[in-house]
C-alpha cells in the first residue's frame, strides 16, 4: 500500500513510512527517498516514474522503486532527476525546495530564487502559488496511488 499520511520528515504514525527531503553526508549529492516497513510495503510504478516526456527520474538507491527499508539490504526508493548536487553547490543556488502533497502523490521541486515572484512564492507575489504549473523545478516524484493500481 503506497498512499501515506500527510507529514514531512517525520514517521507516519503505526504504518512507520518516512519521506526524506534533500539529504546528504559530506560531499555526497543530495537526494530524496521514501522508506517504508514489512508491515506497510510500497513500491513505485516504474511506468509512472518515467512517463515519456518526463524528466527521467532513475531510483537513486537501485531498488528498482521498491520502497521497502531493511538496512543494509534493502534501502528504499529514491526517484531523483539528475544530476543531483551536494550541499555545497545547493548553498550556491539559493531559491525554495517546495513540496505538494496530494492524497495521490508527492512532488519535490527546487524554484530557484530569480524565479519565485513568477511561480507566486515571492512576497510580493500576486495570487495564489500554482504548483501544477511547476514541473519545470521538479527534483522528485513519489506516484503513490497510481502505483497502487497498476503494481
Amino acid at each position: 500500500m503506497c498512499l501515506m499520511d500527510a507529514a514531512f520528515g517525520r514517521h507516519f504514525g503505526p504504518m512507520r513510512r518516512r519521506l526524506y527531503g534533500r539529504t546528504e553526508a559530506n560531499d555526497l549529492p543530495s537526494q530524496t527517498s521514501f522508506h517504508t516497513g514489512k508491515r506497510n510495503p510500497c513500491r513505485l510504478s516504474a511506468q509512472e516514474v518515467t512517463r515519456p516526456g518526463c524528466p527521467s527520474m532513475p531510483d537513486l538507491n537501485n531498488m528498482g522503486y521498491d520502497c521497502n527499508t531493511s538496512y543494509p539490504s534493502k534501502l528504499g526508493c529514491a526517484p531523483n532527476k539528475l544530476p543531483t548536487l551536494p550541499g555545497a553547490l545547493w548553498a550556491q543556488k539559493p531559491g525554495v525546495m517546495a513540496v505538494e502533497w496530494t492524497s495521490s502523490f508527492v512532488k519535490i521541486f527546487y524554484i530557484p530564487e530569480a524565479d519565485l515572484q513568477k511561480v507566486g512564492l515571492d512576497d510580493n507575489a500576486p495570487g495564489t502559488p500554482e504548483p501544477d504549473t511547476w514541473d519545470s523545478y521538479l527534483l522528485s516524484y513519489y506516484p503513490f496511488a497510481a502505483s497502487e493500481t497498476r503494481e
